[in-house]
């Protein structure tokens, strides 16, 4: 009939509380992102989800939405049973707090309910992926947002009908800008020159790609299309004769009331 804790003066035995440690991990777009969990007496039937929404145990959580990355996992098969590969992430959110809920031994088909534990955060290091356009004779300087970028990181302009992540891509020739391009000292800050003239002519017929080893992992991670304004190589040569109007017609992508020439 105890009323305070010194009069629990009787000792029955030792507890053990089996499974994983609370512990914050990273991950990061472009990369293989595989969890080692630490914790006691972990068992082949363990298994994780990863939420976005919501908390361990809700009936009604939402699941991450990472394009190549799982939400739903079983540890590897293998001694001691802390590995947990959530394949490679390609597109989505970049941000600190997914959450990551551990259940010991949820049927298959188990809903989000049964992930009960509390495994800790999971953060997906890599760019905001957003579109982005430069104009023809002004300094190309393309801007990321997004969490944990760092100065290992590249982007890679291509060709719109190439791929991101080809072990072969097809790398757009700009006149004038360096591509592919490292950050400035600043880690969001990619200044890639001014372009004089294109592979392909100005439009929105290419793609920017970011890795975060640079080709070291193929620039795997497409942020969106890379457009580019101003004038067309206009292929002949111009002809005027004196004493007759001299006019000459430039063709090209968001030509503006500012644009001028010189000869």
């Amino acid at each position: 009939s105890p009323s305070a804790t010194a009069d629990f003066t009787l000792t029955l035995g030792d507890l053990t509380v089996t499974g994983p440690n609370v512990q914050n991990v990273a991950c990061t777009f472009g990369l293989s992102c595989v969890l080692q969990l630490i914790g006691l007496q972990l068992q082949t039937t363990n298994k994780m989800i990863v939420l976005s929404a919501g908390s361990c145990g809700d009936n009604g959580p939402t699941l991450s939405s990472v394009t190549g990355m799982l939400n739903a996992i079983s540890v590897t098969d293998q001694s001691p049973y802390d590995s947990y590969d959530l394949g490679t992430p390609l597109a989505g959110q970049p941000r600190t707090d997914y959450q990551l809920c551990w259940a010991s031994a949820p049927a298959d088909g188990a809903g989000a309910a049964f992930y009960r534990v509390p495994v800790g955060l999971l953060t997906l290091n890599g760019p905001v992926q957003v579109s982005q356009i430069c104009t023809m004779s002004l300094q190309c300087v393309i801007t990321l947002t997004g969490v944990g970028l760092a100065a290992s990181n590249q982007i890679l302009l291509i060709d719109g009908d190439g791929s991101c992540g080809s072990s072969s891509p097809m790398t757009a020739t700009f006149d004038g800008l360096t591509n592919p391009s490292g950050p400035s000292a600043d880690v969001a800050v990619y200044n890639l020159g001014i372009a004089r003239t294109t592979s392909d002519g100005p439009g929105s017929g290419y793609k920017v790609c970011w890795g975060h080893d640079g080709g070291n992992d193929y620039w795997n991670i497409e942020l969106g299309t890379f457009s580019i304004d101003g004038p067309a190589a206009q292929g002949t040569a111009v002809t005027c004769t004196m004493g007759l109007s001299c006019t000459i017609q430039v063709t090209g992508v968001n030509l503006a009331a500012t644009n001028q020439i010189a000869i």
